[in-house]
């Protein structure tokens, strides 16, 4: 390893500046994989955790989305018919 390094030295600027970039790069590439399994892990268990807690079916899911969607048109459409009836009667 030192014969490496002493090797390196007598080596031009710009090459050691490479070899510092390249292997600077291969460092942060294996932290940054090894962050990635971990944080892909936690998200993992934390989405099972969920499903478990609060996992409504998809049928009651689609009823009640449907269900609101309806009363808020409805409440929309008898919004609308009660002003044409006054914009009328005047």
């Amino acid at each position: 390893m030192l014969n490496t390094v002493d090797k390196l030295r007598e080596k031009p600027e710009s090459y050691r500046m490479k070899i510092a970039f390249i292997v600077a790069a291969i460092i942060a590439g294996i932290i940054f994989i090894v962050w990635l399994s971990v944080v892909g892990l936690r998200f993992g268990q934390e989405a099972e955790v969920v499903r478990k807690q609060d996992s409504p079916s998809l049928v009651a899911g689609v009823k009640e989305g449907f269900s609101e969607v309806f009363e808020e048109g409805r409440e929309q459409f008898d919004e609308s018919r009660r002003e044409l009836e006054g914009i009328f009667q005047q």
